[in-house]
């Protein structure tokens, strides 16, 4: 065994592995001399691995006691054997594209690999978060894109960047619970990364393998939480095992990501009022894990809900260092962490639309009866007739009103709830109480009987007069009365239906989604659809509680195509609305039913209004025949004013966010019988706030040019890749990939572990069908699996071509022959011989600041010495790029035997000068880096001291701003007095900490770019040799 001495930095091989030593540490108590043997391990090594495929894993061992250890050279090239042992110039270009795919230019902000490692075709407007996120020492993104973008997608490639750059290792994704399953499978199907989502079955399972004291945050490298478990009592005591003062610098969550970030800023005032906004339990819990985080990443459609307070909130989360709540951001500082592009702005490279037009919406008139309209005056009167607490009353009054507008089987189930409540308490004083506060997106939808909404309606229930009672007795026997039969409005959408999917009595390939926000109305009009002919195999029914395989089965089948599934209406919950694609094969929604919260409106037209659609989206609803004069409070004129809003939602994009709570605060004044003070449809939203992107046709055409010149630097052409998998099925003994006569390929049986590589590709709606393959990113689509570099087989047949430079065990020769069309440079007598290198520089605590594959070249002749050629530098580009085009896939040629033969004869003299070429070359490499590197760290230096400063002076001027006296004094309930009394807390707290900030944000920096040292590793000797000379 080895007794050379360990020193950190040093390369070593432990497990079968190569690391780097970043820490050792010696035991200082004495040798126990009576002891009757002396323990043979007194060293502690902390070891970073350098593999390519271990993201920077760390290892501890006890040295003296650990087998098969061994301090190894760095830079030791491969023996060259006799030709006939060499690996053939296919081979070894393979692995050599596996290496180089492996190494990820840490100090290259330019050279994209994420895109390569996604199983889409992606748009080139969304490498602009990953792009930008390059460019950031402290990734902090509020990605604001349009609904249905792709800003999962977008997410989606930063997580995989930071994790290729060693950026990044654990990641934790929050969101919406219905979201959960879609990010885990998005992340794996297009990404190729697996998530574990953390819920109570996954906790139980964790401690039956791991322990009762395991902690999921600790265990899962990455992972998902929904808001509404984030925010328990549990969790957060799980979090409180880990998040303590070590953890919040740098941060125990590398990376976080928050989608529909709109749910975890405080919520606004109480409708009505300024006020002030109050942080809700999300807002606390997600603003504490945002404190223990490294990069942050948000996304939201609708960041800004119109209250300022709100917004600044959010973005603190988003970076704590720019922007504080309370106070007004600055917009420069707004433009580094906001990225916010509409689908009307989305151009291609020509200035062409990459949307569809969405099309004017459609009022689908009905014929209202008297009978039907009396629903309306009966609840009018029944609201006018109650007592007490006003604010309760105008809840109960609009929840009511809500399920009229629904359908009759939506008002009889909740009516009878309410009679229940209201019947059941006991006369009394009744207070006005501000704890039964209340906002749309906190409504159960598609509950109507649930137990959270029975909690809204005890919380808004009063005591009833007799003649209040009297009035909902007659509000609930009308109710009852309508339940059975189909109604105008159901009559409608059968006519409306049947029109657009069954013209002619002959079902047609049209799809359409009918939302609405009840189950109870779903459920009613399922059955009225069924009774008409428009039901069975035809209709599908997509609701929030479903089980999952049956709920994503059935997306399955609407996203399929017609052909393959006869499914042609979707009536959908709003539980449905938020995160779900539907977009491959409709481009129709019907509102059945109007949200009083506009967000909803957009989120249904999102799900077919998104990226992937390629046809103009038509979107309706329904109002009262005459509803354009219809008199205020009438039934027609309360529709006629949601139907306008359904208009504006369905026409406006630009900033919906700051236009929704206009609108909404008008739906509650005009349901309530109150005068709209603010016209909704004449009021004009500020943009300032989140115009980030303006020249977007530049934007997409600098990122297609970057991601154009990644592709050739990283060489990962299609062929590239088809080769890397057809060389590792051949080295492990696999069958090979069948090609299809329409050029797909169809995956082998394969076995001993490598059956795993081929799992997902069974067909969503048949398993016993497994979908072909593609390596054309352009191929792929729902039923063709695109085979990417973060791919299970891809992935697989790189380490395994890697395991011949990194394992013990030489599959490979590493030497191969081939011919090339060589320069001027290379004399006709003499042979080219290239050792390809991969130079990784590691910190001083072995971590990994750059990686990159180098090439040291001598032109070998028939007699004489050899000489060196700098293939790296710029004079010699055209040597260089003839070396790589010969490994290409289309070339490949194989050398002269006799060429092969002569450098076997001359490697003992040529392996040290390669060798010292090889140092040399890697220490003007590693001097040039150091200045990118001394670049890099002196801007990231300024950039802290000036935003460090701008904060202070944000922070000044707002302790000395006046208004918040004023506003405390006048308008501001208890709650809200304590928020802003919080807020001015932590404004002082946070200006009396920013030195030490700064400082320790200065030495973060400082410590990462000290100690550099280079480490090299011999890939491959090329023997290159001029066509004439081919075997």
């Amino acid at each position: 065994m080895t007794a050379t001495p360990l020193d950190v930095g040093q390369l070593v091989r432990v497990r079968g592995q190569q690391w780097v030593v970043s820490e050792l540490s010696t035991a200082r108590l004495p040798a126990d001399e009576l002891a009757a043997a002396t323990l043979p391990g007194r060293t502690l090594v902390t070891l970073t691995s350098v593999s390519e495929d271990d993201l920077g894993e760390e290892l501890s061992v006890v040295w003296e006691v650990e087998p098969g250890r061994a301090v190894i050279p760095s830079g030791a090239l491969p023996d060259v054997p006799d030709p006939e042992a060499w690996d053939t110039p296919q081979t070894l270009g393979a692995l050599i594209d596996a290496v180089r795919w492996g190494s990820v230019a840490s100090a290259d902000v330019s050279t994209l690999q994420a895109p390569f490692r996604a199983g889409i075709q992606i748009k080139d407007y969304q490498l602009e978060p990953v792009a930008k996120a390059l460019r950031m020492p402290r990734v902090a993104l509020l990605i604001a894109d349009d609904v249905g973008l792709g800003k999962t997608i977008e997410a989606g490639l930063v997580v995989q960047e930071m994790l290729l750059r060693h950026r990044a290792r654990r990641v934790l994704v929050v969101c919406p619970a219905p979201l959960t399953l879609k990010w885990r499978e998005e992340m794996r199907e297009k990404f190729g990364l697996d998530f574990v989502i953390l819920d109570a079955a996954a906790l139980k399972d964790l401690r039956r393998t791991h322990g009762l004291q395991a902690n999921p945050f600790t265990v899962h490298p990455r992972m998902i939480i929904s808001l509404p478990w984030l925010r328990t009592p549990r969790v957060q005591r799980l979090l409180d095992e880990v998040l303590d003062g070590s953890a919040r610098h740098p941060g125990f969550v590398d990376l976080l990501i928050v989608d529909e970030a709109q749910h975890v800023a405080p919520p606004a005032p109480a409708k009505g009022r300024r006020g002030y906004a109050v942080d809700s339990k999300q807002t606390r819990a997600v603003r504490r894990l945002s404190e223990y985080s490294q990069h942050r990443l948000l996304l939201s459609a609708t960041p800004h809900n119109g209250y300022s307070e709100s917004w600044q909130a959010l973005l603190e989360m988003v970076d704590p260092r720019r922007f504080a709540r309370g106070v007004e951001p600055d917009p420069t500082a707004l433009a580094e962490v906001l990225v916010r592009r509409l689908k009307d702005e989305i151009v291609d490279t020509d200035g062409l639309p990459e949307f569809a037009p969405r099309l004017p919406a459609v009022v689908l008139e009905v014929d209202y009866t008297d009978a039907e309209r009396a629903g309306h005056a009966l609840l009018t009167r029944y609201a006018e007739l109650r007592t007490g607490s006003p604010r309760r009353n105008d809840l109960a009054t609009l929840l009511l009103k809500k399920r009229l507008f629904s359908s009759p089987a939506a008002l009889n189930k909740t009516v009878e709830q309410h009679a229940q409540t209201v019947r059941g308490l006991s006369g009394g004083g009744d207070a006005d109480p501000l704890d039964v506060d209340y906002d749309w997106d906190d409504e159960p939808d598609d509950a109507a009987g649930s137990e959270a909404e029975g909690t809204f309606m005890i919380g808004t229930a009063t005591p009833l007069s007799a003649e209040a009672d009297a009035a909902l007795t007659e509000l609930q026997e009308w109710a009852w009365s309508r339940v059975g039969p189909a109604d105008s409005k159901a009559e409608r959408l059968v006519a409306e239906l049947s029109a657009v999917c069954r013209p002619g009595e002959e079902w047609n390939d049209e799809r359409i989604v009918v939302f609405t926000e009840y189950r109870a109305t779903q459920t009613w009009l399922a059955g009225l659809l069924n009774a008409r002919g428009l039901g069975g195999d035809r209709l599908g029914l997509l609701y929030g509680g479903m089980e999952t395989k049956t709920r994503e089965h059935l997306k399955a089948a609407f996203q399929a195509a017609p052909d393959r599934h006869p499914i042609r209406i979707l009536l959908a919950t709003d539980a449905a609305s938020e995160g779900i694609d539907l977009q491959a094969h409709c481009c129709r929604v019907i509102h059945y039913d109007i949200p009083f919260n506009p967000n909803r409106l957009e989120q249904r037209i999102g799900r077919v209004d998104r990226f992937g659609q390629t046809r103009p989206v038509h979107v309706a609803h329904f109002a009262g025949r005459g509803w354009e004069s219809a008199a205020a409070g009438s039934y027609e004129g309360d529709l006629e004013f949601l139907s306008r809003v359904a208009e504006k939602v369905a026409r406006e994009r630009e900033d919906l966010g700051r236009v929704n709570p206009v609108l909404a605060r008008a739906v509650e004044s005009r349901m309530l019988g109150r005068p709209v003070l603010d016209d909704p449809f004449t009021t004009q939203p500020t943009t300032t706030a989140l115009r980030a992107e303006q020249d977007l046709r530049a934007q997409v055409a600098r990122l297609r040019r970057q991601l154009a010149e990644s592709t050739q630097t990283l060489h990962v052409a299609t062929p590239n890749v088809r080769r890397v998998v057809d060389t590792a099925l051949a080295l492990a003994g696999q069958p090979p990939l069948v090609d299809r006569a329409d050029g797909l390929i169809e995956p082998p049986e394969l076995t001993r572990g490598w059956q795993r590589t081929v799992e997902g590709l069974e067909d969503p709606l048949d398993a016993a069908i497994r979908r072909p393959l593609t390596f054309d990113a352009d191929r792929a689509g729902p039923d063709v699996v695109h085979a990417h570099l973060g791919s299970r087989l891809v992935e697989q047949a790189q380490r395994l071509l890697r395991s011949a430079v990194w394992g013990e065990v030489a599959t490979l020769s590493r030497v191969t022959g081939v011919t090339a069309d060589l320069p001027p440079e290379v004399r006709p007598d003499e042979l080219l011989v290239t050792v390809v290198t991969r130079l990784v520089l590691v910190g001083a605590d072995g971590t990994r600041l750059h990686e990159e594959i180098l090439l040291a070249s001598r032109a070998v002749p028939a007699r004489g010495r050899s000489r060196r050629l700098e293939v790296e530098e710029r004079r010699f580009e055209a040597l260089r790029s003839a070396v790589e085009a010969a490994l290409e896939p289309d070339a490949c040629t194989p050398a002269d035997l006799a060429a092969c033969r002569r450098l076997a004869a001359d490697w003992a003299e040529l392996n040290p000068l390669l060798a010292g070429d090889i140092a040399a070359r890697a220490a003007v490499r590693k001097a040039a880096l150091e200045r990118d590197l001394a670049r890099r760290q002196a801007d990231e230096l300024t950039r802290v001291d000036v935003i460090t400063e701008h904060m202070r002076r944000n922070l000044t001027e707002a302790l000395a701003e006046p208004g918040f006296v004023q506003l405390r004094l006048d308008e501001l309930d208890e709650p809200e007095q304590r928020q802003l009394e919080v807020d001015r807390a932590a404004w002082l707290a946070r200006l009396d900490g920013l030195d030490a900030e700064r400082d320790r944000e200065r030495a973060t920096v400082e410590r990462r770019y000290t100690g550099i040292r280079e480490l090299t590793f011999p890939v491959a000797v090329v023997l290159l040799t001029h066509p004439d000379r081919a075997s």
